[in-house]
């Protein structure tokens, strides 16, 4: 959609010209083929205003000047159609709108055409579509109903491009109606994404539907074809349809993408966030259907940068990035993808199995509820009717033997094991089970109803279960495996199911009740506290002050403390909180260690130490003192805390604090760096700033080694410039806008914010770092002293961690790994100088001597396989090798294993149970391709090793597994000759 608008330069005599001078006279679109639309209120629906008499007069003089009937071509509309309010109240007005007919035909169509054409404005036929609308916005909504002319008028014009080029395009220039194939695809638009498609997949774009509706977007140039009805019968075309729609869907979506993400919007988890990763998972899904398996889709970014870079430079100014961000979720979802797509295939197979099943169980209830119905009132007849039905009431426990499997109840619920219980209840009624058998009397009939209505009630939940996908499988897929909801509804919908959403919601919602539950915890107990006041912090200038006691509570079996005044910083902003000192004058003993210091709402909480540090503590000051006279400390006095209305002496761990505010101001350093290093659009997602280190989380691909290097250095040489880092409290409406100023717009500001810059004129906001920041910093940077990055790595999809240190911190990692780097060289006998050289020989020398070792266990491996063919035995038909290996370890065993399938064809069971892996038994199972019809390698081993007290698995061909107890394991080769045949 393009648009502009006019704020009171222009209105309706304007707007209307220049559309009609652009589709007539410029693009030169037949007249005949154009409707116009003008507001007419429906008054018996209280319709609003007044029927736009000033629109129809400006469109029938463009009729008529043209020689056509303004009756014809000017088509009323309702309040629906023709009315744009944006709520209730406020700036509103009617609509008029330009329509198209695309029905075959001449390209000037004759008069008794134009008036059927008149039919289908407004309407559902495609064949008749809206290029362009003008909003008339005059009146204002008032809340008594009634509408006030703005002061101003104003024209909100949009016009439909891709719908212009494809009409244009479609139908040669305007000038063939008659074979017209118009579709927002097949155009220029679209061609070259298709084209880059069809060149990575190999496939081609057929420009087929799934119908005749112009679903797509094309008409076609003929309704009821033969092919049409070919199609739609599902029979040849069907592959080239789902080829066609992973066209468009792909082609569609990578625009979506790239435009959001150019503008800044970033994949992710809530709001518009998780839209696009919805949109970008719904497309990598698509990809599976071209026979994409590795990431495709930002690739795509090139051909849309080259395209529409023109129109939409942000493309091609951050192309790299776009790509980047695509390219990272495209390769965290395709971990998932394909396990998802096998979850939600069993899912089907299981509901398959799940149906038939039932359909038996409801046979045989129906044939017992039948005869039941019959039964005669004579004393006996239950026990007969029992004896007669035998086999079906033990057919009821067997059907129910094969819903067992955890992946019932996993995707289908507890009705599943309802099912069970109740069959089975119902089917041990037989004499076989003599113990459970009825007696002959009314309360065993009404016992016997009880248990066939019970087990009908439960097949009716399951009947409901399988004929929608199920709600919970949804939710499996979604918590698991990051299926979008609306992923799972179009793959249901392409198997022709739909999805049970009231049950996907309702354990949402469970999900997120639990989510809040475990919030609240911390609320509840913080609701204790009755001050509300603000308390006033005074640390950025001060690290001691005089302060009142205001409220004293217990906080989780500390005291907390609240203060009407504190140069203790409260955690926030990513900033631990300080530790500190409370105490009086009058009693060196009434001192309390302040452990902590968070905040609720505005109101400080200095959390105190516990009573077992305080009882230390208060030991310390009186060996301090040599206050030997002084009494055992009492139970009363660890108890004892400040008196509300006291006023105390407070002061924050100076020595802490500043290692803080080394690592907060290198924090901001570190994020400036990294925009001029990595990309100016590279965003913080999160921040740790503590005594001994930093982290800072940022959306971006992993830094490569020399970008690393390159960061730590521009931070180092920001240090030993000693710039100023000051701070100044502005109105947030001055700096808001302000691209200088990082701010996160996630993040709720008051009116007054506080700006942190390093550099330039202290407090005139021109430094070359500036953050909105409310935490504690150095008032240099020379004050940071060294700066080293430890790591760098991924904590989420997109998101990077930095973890660094600074000061003495620093210092102490330099010192340690200078340490190490000589104890290594020590131990390998070589100068600090040499070391790198000197492990590379090392490492090369056990390269060879690893070469050197796999020959001879492939040699040793290839030896046994010769002495276990000789061994080969026959079972039922099928060659076998099973055998003990003694004191041999996995990798010998899988040696062997691969060794033996170019030498024998059939099955072959190792076991061993090597003294150097503490005698853990290891089980490898290899079954030859023309046997696993007959055997497989997976079921053998999750047969055989529970056995050995363990457990294993694998594919058809091969797999593997274990155990602890070496004692059994001649006991589980036994087993597997019993598997065989």
């Amino acid at each position: 959609m393009l648009g502009n608008w006019s704020f009171g330069d222009y209105f309706k005599k304007e707007a209307i010209a220049w559309a009609w001078e652009l589709v007539i006279e410029v693009w030169k679109f037949p007249p005949q083929r154009i409707y116009a639309t003008i507001y007419q209120p429906d008054k018996s629906k209280n319709d609003p205003a007044e029927r736009d008499e000033e629109a129809w007069s400006l469109w029938a003089e463009k009729f008529r000047s043209v020689g056509l009937d303004p009756d014809i071509h000017i088509v009323n509309g309702n309040k629906k159609d023709n009315f744009w309010m944006m709520g209730e109240t406020g700036p509103c007005g009617p609509c008029t709108e330009v329509h198209v007919d695309l029905r075959p035909g001449p390209r000037e169509t004759d008069l008794e055409t134009q008036k059927s054409g008149r039919a289908l404005v407004n309407g559902s036929d495609a064949r008749c579509i809206e290029i362009w609308n003008n909003v008339f916005i005059q009146y204002n909504a008032n809340p008594d109903g009634t509408f006030t002319p703005l002061p101003a008028q104003h024209v909100d014009t949009g016009m439909g491009f891709e719908r212009v080029t494809s009409i244009i395009q479609g139908t040669k220039g305007l000038t063939d109606f008659q074979n017209a194939k118009i579709s927002n695809y097949e155009t220029d638009i679209f061609r070259p994404i298709f084209d880059a498609l069809e060149k990575m997949s190999g496939k081609k774009y057929g420009s087929t539907l799934p119908g005749n509706t112009g679903s797509a977007g094309i008409l076609p140039a003929s309704s009821g074809s033969d092919e049409t009805r070919r199609l739609e019968a599902g029979a040849p075309g069907a592959e080239q349809i789902a080829l066609d729609i992973a066209f468009r869907v792909i082609a569609d979506h990578i625009r979506t993408l790239s435009f959001a993400i150019a503008d800044g919007i970033q994949p992710g988890n809530n709001d518009r966030n998780y839209v696009l990763r919805r949109i970008l998972r719904r497309a990598v899904r698509y990809g599976r259907t071209l026979g994409f398996h590795q990431p495709f889709f930002y690739k795509l970014v090139d051909v849309l940068a080259e395209t529409m870079g023109e129109v939409f430079p942000e493309i091609r100014t951050k192309q790299k990035i776009v790509q980047e961000t695509i390219q990272r979720e495209e390769e965290a979802f395709n971990k998932t993808l394909d396990e998802g797509i096998e979850v939600f295939n069993r899912v089907l197979s299981r509901r398959n199995q799940l149906r038939v099943e039932t359909e038996k169980i409801y046979s045989l209830v129906e044939k017992l509820r039948k005869g039941f119905g019959l039964l005669a009132s004579n004393q006996g007849a239950l026990k007969d009717f029992i004896a007669a039905n035998a086999a079906d009431f033990s057919l009821l426990i067997s059907c129910t033997t094969d819903l067992s499997h955890q992946d019932f109840a996993k995707f289908f619920g507890n009705e599943v094991f309802d099912l069970q219980g109740a069959a089975r209840r119902l089917g041990r009624v037989s004499p076989t089970v003599s113990e459970l058998a009825f007696e002959d009397d009314g309360p065993a009939r009404s016992n016997f109803r009880d248990l066939l209505d019970q087990l009908d009630f439960t097949l009716g939940l399951i009947h409901f279960q399988i004929e929608q996908f199920p709600g919970r499988a949804s939710f499996v897929l979604y918590d698991t495996y990051g299926f979008p909801l609306d992923l799972t509804e179009l793959m249901a919908r392409e198997r022709g199911l739909i999805v049970d959403k009231k049950n996907f919601e309702r354990l949402m919602g469970e999900q997120r009740a639990r989510a809040r539950s475990a919030q609240k915890k911390e609320v509840i107990s913080l609701s204790q506290i009755e001050t509300t006041a603000p308390t006033k912090f005074l640390g950025y200038e001060k690290s001691e002050t005089q302060a009142t006691v205001l409220e004293v509570v217990s906080l989780k079996g500390k005291a907390v403390v609240i203060l009407d005044a504190s140069v203790c910083y409260a955690e926030m902003g990513g900033q631990l909180g300080d530790e500190g000192v409370l105490s009086t004058k009058e009693d060196v003993y009434s001192t309390w260690s302040i452990v902590d210091t968070q905040k609720s709402g505005n109101t400080w909480l200095h959390i105190l130490e516990s009573r077992e540090a305080r009882k230390r503590s208060l030991e310390n000051i009186a060996l301090i003192l040599g206050d030997q006279q002084r009494p055992e400390i009492s139970d009363a006095e660890l108890d004892r805390t400040p008196i509300v209305g006291s006023q105390l002496h407070v002061s924050v761990r100076k020595r802490r604090r500043i290692a803080i505010e080394r690592h907060h101001t290198v924090t901001h350093l570190l994020h400036w760096a990294l925009h001029e290093i990595v990309s100016p659009e590279l965003s913080q997602k999160g921040s740790f700033v503590g005594p001994e280190k930093l982290t800072f989380d940022f959306n971006s691909a992993p830094l490569t080694p020399e970008q690393i290097i390159q960061v730590e250095r521009l931070v180092n040489k920001r240090i030993l410039k000693n710039e100023s880092v000051s701070w100044t409290e502005v109105a947030h409406a001055d700096v808001k806008n302000r691209k200088d100023v990082m701010q996160f717009f996630g993040d709720k500001y008051g009116d007054t914010v506080r700006v942190v810059q390093i550099g330039g004129s202290a407090h005139k906001l021109d430094g070359y770092s500036m953050e909105l920041c409310g935490g504690t910093h150095t008032r240099a940077t020379g004050e940071i002293g060294l700066f080293r990055i430890v790591s760098e790595a991924a904590v989420a999809a997109g998101v990077r961690r930095i973890e660094a240190v600074a000061g003495l911190s620093a210092y102490d990692l330099a010192n340690q790994q200078l340490q190490l780097i000589r104890s290594i060289a020590g131990k390998i006998n070589s100068p600090v100088g040499e070391l790198e050289k000197k492990v590379e020989a090392l490492l090369a020398h056990q390269k060879e001597l690893e070469k050197s070792l796999k020959s001879a266990q492939q040699r040793e491996a290839a030896g046994s396989a010769k002495d276990l063919v000789v061994k080969a035995e026959t079972i039922n038909g099928i060659p076998a090798i099973i055998a003990n290996l003694g004191a041999n370890d996995g990798d010998t065993l899988q040696a062997i294993a691969d060794s033996l399938k170019s030498q024998f064809k059939g099955v072959v069971v190792l076991g061993g149970a090597a003294p150097q892996s503490g005698g853990a038994v290891t089980l490898i199972a290899s079954v030859s391709a023309d046997f696993t019809a007959k055997v497989q390698a997976g079921k053998i081993i999750q047969t055989i090793a529970p056995i050995v007290g363990g457990k294993g698995g694998g594919k058809p061909d091969n797999a593997r597994g274990g155990g602890k107890d070496a004692g059994k394991l001649d006991e589980a080769l036994a087993k597997v000759k019993t598997l065989l045949g």
